[in-house]
């Protein structure tokens, strides 16, 4: 093979394209389909009732939490359903703050501003999560709660993080949209704070299209999120109930449905060897390339136990990783650069830099248990955090490539790697 980068002519590592990225529907198979059908087959896709109703959602909410090893579960409709069900289960309004990560998915700041709370941006640490010294640095006596983000298929340092919120006395909220699945020292991600989120869209480890789970090990919380996500109230027998002392509220219908939890139920079966298909793949591939000269890695907290959804190199800055993954693409390995993750940086959402409301009055910013508190969340804010993302070159590791896929991502990123310091 030639030592001339595709880039400029040279002839690419790899001309056959590279599976795609959707770690759960890639394993979907007759499984997904009989189960779909079992719902379908009985008429009934609405989980309270129907002519011949399966459970489906009862039945995944506990395999759900034994899974997690948790007290409860609750489906709902989406990852970003399942974060307002945390958001309201704390009961989050004006005048209180919520820390979160400012590498992020953008549904994970909107569940605060939705509810009236003011987000507050923490810095991100060599684990492209959550840095517990900011944390701790940004807790102020407004301070209800923080959201710990596990992104791309690594866990945050939740030890630390865990140690800081309960010193401070503020509730830990767990969105481990993008790794489930993952755990440290068998203790799952999702399970270590007091609430946790979780996603099944489409690009997840486990995917139903769309869809969410929400789990806790708390009484009064479980019975206002599950007032949220229906219609404010408890239910007995699927009919709508307010027995004394319940909370009643007001709810989002964000109820998950039959359909979507038969689907989950054979995905959550499918997990453990979905994230160890793409773990082996992300550890071979550091394994592969871990002397080159000019690359750096994230911190894994466990590598053992990690989800291997994703390699994370880390170069000198960003023009280097912009140069790195245009020449890595050329070689027909999929990646993308830091500078390329959209919605996914605080500095690149319009409408937290430009504090947009959807009500005419500018709520939640301009409320007044707010406004002297309303914080600026542009580029910049996050030195830290500006740096570790411009120097971010992610690959992803499908779990139904081959050892030849690995192979050809190793040689590609030793290829252009050798060019680095040429």
């Amino acid at each position: 093979m030639s030592d001339q980068l595709a880039l400029e002519g040279g002839v690419p590592v790899r001309t056959q394209p590279m599976p795609p990225h959707w770690p759960g529907a890639l394993l979907y198979d007759e499984e997904e389909v009989e189960a779909v059908a079992r719902v379908v087959r009985a008429k009934s896709p609405f989980r309270e009732y129907g002519p011949d109703l399966q459970h489906e959602a009862r039945q995944f909410e506990a395999e759900a939490a034994r899974f997690f090893g948790v007290k409860y579960a609750l489906g709902v409709n989406s990852g970003t359903s399942a974060l307002l069900c945390a958001m309201a289960a704390l009961g989050i309004g004006p005048g209180q703050e919520v820390i979160v990560p400012g590498f992020m998915w953008v549904a994970t700041v909107a569940s605060v501003v939705l509810l009236g709370g003011i987000p507050v941006l923490a810095e991100i640490d060599e684990t492209y999560n959550m840095d517990p010294r900011d944390l701790e640095r940004k807790i102020t006596p407004r301070t209800t709660a923080v959201i710990v983000v596990h992104m791309r298929g690594t866990a945050a340092n939740l030890p630390a993080l865990v140690q800081v919120a309960k010193a401070a006395r503020i509730k830990l909220v767990e969105d481990t949209a993008q790794a489930i699945g993952g755990s440290i020292g068998g203790k799952m991600l999702g399970s270590w704070g007091d609430m946790g989120t979780f996603s099944l869209q489409l690009n997840k480890n486990m995917t139903t299209g769309e869809g969410g789970l929400f789990i806790t090990d708390d009484d009064l919380t479980i019975e206002r999120a599950r007032a949220w996500q229906d219609l404010g109230f408890q239910r007995d027998g699927g009919l709508l109930t307010a027995p004394p002392g319940a909370p009643i509220m007001w709810g989002a219908g964000s109820r998950m449905s039959e359909v979507t939890a038969a689907l989950a139920r054979v995905q959550l079966r499918k997990l453990p060897r979905t994230t160890a298909m793409m773990r082996e793949h992300q550890q071979r591939v550091i394994h592969g390339i871990g002397d080159m000269k000019g690359l750096g890695f994230r911190h894994i907290v466990d590598p053992e136990e990690d989800t291997g959804y994703c390699v994370v190199l880390r170069m000198k800055d960003g023009q280097a990783a912009d140069w790195f993954a245009n020449a890595l693409r050329a070689e027909g390995i999929p990646c993308g650069s830091g500078r390329e993750e959209g919605l996914h940086v605080y500095s690149v959402m319009p409408n937290l830099t430009e504090k947009r409301s959807i009500s005419p009055d500018g709520f939640p910013w301009t409320h007044p248990a707010n406004a002297p508190y309303v914080r600026n969340y542009g580029k910049g804010t996050l030195p830290q955090t500006d740096r570790l993302m411009e120097q971010f070159v992610g690959i992803w590791m499908p779990p139904t490539m081959t050892q030849k896929d690995d192979e050809d991502i190793i040689k590609g990123v030793r290829k252009v790697a050798a060019h680095l310091n040429a």
